[in-house]
This record gives C-alpha cells, sequence and structure tokens, in this order.
C-alpha cells in the first residue's frame, strides 16, 4: 500500500513539473501602417507595432517594418520587408524576401507565399552575439472572402521551416491567423485577428494566443 501511494505521488509530481515546462502564454498587438501605391504596380508601406506578453501586462517591444511590393501580373507579386524589433533593450534586424501568388473565384481569393526569413540578434553588452542569426523558409496558404462592400475576413496557416546549414528542413513552429477587417472610410481600415503559434517537434512546447487590432491607411496618388 504504502509503495502504491509512493508510486502515485511520483507520478502525479512528475505530471505536475511536465505541465510546468510547457507553458500558454496570451499576448495583445497593436499596429498602425501606411501603404501607399505607386505607379506601374509598386508599393510601399511602413508598418509600427507594440507588443505585450505574460498574458497581455508585460510590454515586450517594439517593432517597425518596413515593405516595398511589385505587381508583376493579375497573379503574382514580389516583395521584401524588413523588420527592427527593439526588445528589451536589444534588438533584432529581420530580413524577407519572397513572393505572393493568388488568384480569385467569386468573392474567394486563394493565396499562398512563400518567403524566406533571415534574423540578426544584436544583445546589449554581449560582443558574442554577433554573429547569432536564424534563418526559416516560411510557407503562408490561405483563404480571404469578401463579405460585402466594406468587410472581408481572412484565414491562413504558415509553417515556419528551420534553414540550418548541414541539416533537413525541420519545422519549428506554425503561425495560424484568422482576421476581420472592416473599411471604415475610403481607404482606411481596422482589421482585428487571432494568431495561434504552437512550437513543435520540442519535447515541451510553448504556445502562443494572441489577439491584435491593426489600423491601415492607403494612399493612393
Amino acid at each position: 500500500m504504502r509503495y502504491s501511494l509512493t508510486l502515485f505521488l511520483f507520478f502525479g509530481i512528475s505530471l505536475i513539473a511536465s505541465a510546468q515546462k510547457s507553458t500558454t502564454d496570451f499576448q495583445t498587438w497593436y499596429d498602425a501602417s501606411v501603404k501607399l501605391n505607386l505607379r506601374k504596380g509598386w508599393e510601399v508601406s511602413s508598418r509600427y507595432r507594440i507588443r505585450f506578453n505574460e498574458n497581455a501586462s508585460n510590454y515586450r517591444g517594439s517593432y517597425l517594418f518596413l515593405e516595398g511590393e511589385k505587381k508583376l501580373n493579375k497573379y503574382f507579386k514580389i516583395l521584401a520587408n524588413y523588420r527592427l524589433a527593439l526588445v528589451e533593450g536589444n534588438n533584432y534586424h529581420r530580413f524577407l524576401i519572397g513572393t505572393n501568388a493568388q488568384f480569385k473565384v467569386n468573392d474567394f481569393t486563394f493565396f499562398t507565399r512563400p518567403m524566406v526569413q533571415y534574423q540578426k540578434q544584436y544583445f546589449v553588452n554581449d560582443e558574442s552575439t554577433l554573429n547569432d542569426s536564424d534563418s526559416y523558409l516560411r510557407l503562408r496558404t490561405g483563404l480571404k472572402y469578401k463579405i460585402n462592400k466594406h468587410w472581408d475576413t481572412y484565414a491562413y496557416a504558415e509553417p515556419f521551416l528551420k534553414i540550418k546549414q548541414g541539416e533537413s528542413l525541420f519545422t519549428s513552429f506554425w503561425q495560424n491567423s484568422l482576421g476581420l477587417r472592416y473599411e471604415y472610410s475610403k481607404n482606411k481600415y481596422a482589421t482585428l485577428y487571432y494568431i495561434w503559434q504552437p512550437e513543435v517537434n520540442k519535447k515541451y512546447p510553448d504556445t502562443n494566443q494572441i489577439v491584435g487590432i491593426s489600423f491601415e491607411f492607403e494612399i493612393k496618388p
């Protein structure tokens, strides 16, 4: 009886310890962007975002995005993106390059956006991290639906495949999202979105649950 009780207590403590090693964090993101539509299919945009983590109680950092797009034809675009992240006194420089393909069927738009991501990390007062970097292949695929003149919605799934020299590609985590966008004035939009970010291929994977709101202003000279 004593052996059984000891085994039961050990098993219970092991379960609690395992659960504590995997965490789920609720975050909130707030951002605003300006997009400039130029001639011959060119678009340039800038976005500023702030994030709160630890169940939306802690200011995580600020993020500045710069992006350029070129429309090749009715179905394809090429794009490049730079992001500067200022997180807890440290700087993260991220670069993206890729393409976006889409086609419409009535009010539905199917899209896929393969991209290569490279991120360079700089930590304050730590010269040993000057060469720290990560690279990913991102494969976003999704669907948009035009509800009416002012409302549309979207959903996508996006695995992040880690690129590591001498190793095969493997999925590090997913970013999956649902969003609802409203055009409240001509070329002015507000989007409410949800993102689910589960890690994979880890013994104790963490998960982020994110709710965000975004405001977008489009300028067409």
